[in-house]
């Protein structure tokens, strides 16, 4: 009996433990994926001047209109398993993100378009005209350019045009922000007009379940 006791034990933490060790790759997989944006991942420790500098680089003109997240350690790690990296796990993610890429062991930063492939990966840090020039010459495409050319071949999309809203919206307060005198009628009507015109085709849609908590 004794011997049965022990047997079942041990066979009750081994499914306690086997989800753990498979969730692990795909646990890797959720964490690079469910920032479904353009994103500056940072490899290593990283101070947080230098952290700053690249906070300064995607949002600096031009390229703020691609909506790029910035990823550190910190952005996986919340310790707890199913939703974010382990502390321990950190080094074995990077890893895992270096092998997946084919990266150099001294990269310390790469940048990935909203399908996660790699779009470039570098050991310094870019200048923002640099980032710019590459991040055209490989042609990839802004935020709102591939919502709207979602949304050509499905108009009635309400989470892409909920997002189209956000991100023009989002590029109208940073228009403002930077903006150091009044705008020009010009500049006025095409940063506001289409935040006008796009929150005007989403409430004459089937609006109903949309969540735009600015409003």
């Amino acid at each position: 009996m004794k011997k049965c006791l022990i047997a079942l034990l041990m066979a009750f933490w081994g499914l306690l433990a086997w989800p753990q060790i498979l969730f692990s790759q795909s646990d890797f997989e959720h964490n690079l994926s469910k920032n479904n944006a353009n994103k500056i991942i940072l490899l290593g420790e990283w101070k947080a001047g230098d952290i700053g500098k690249w906070g300064q680089i995607i949002n600096s003109e031009g390229i703020y209109e691609y909506g790029f997240a910035l990823l550190s350690r910190g952005s996986f790690l919340d310790g707890q398993a199913w939703f974010g990296i382990r502390d321990n796990d950190i080094n074995e993610f990077e890893g895992w993100i270096r092998q997946k890429y084919g990266l150099d062991n001294r990269a310390t930063w790469i940048a990935l378009e909203t399908g996660d492939n790699i779009i470039l990966s570098g050991v310094e840090t870019p200048g923002p005209g640099e980032f710019l020039e590459s991040l055209e010459k490989f042609q990839i495409m802004t935020t709102s350019k591939l919502l709207r050319a979602f949304l050509r071949e499905n108009p009635d999309h309400i989470d892409a045009r909920t997002d189209l809203l956000k991100e023009v919206r989002r590029r109208a307060l940073q228009q403002l922000s930077t903006a150091t005198e009044d705008l020009d009628l010009e500049t006025d009507l095409r940063t506001w007009g289409v935040l006008a015109d796009e929150t005007d085709k989403l409430f004459n849609s089937n609006w109903m379940g949309v969540d735009l908590g600015f409003f």
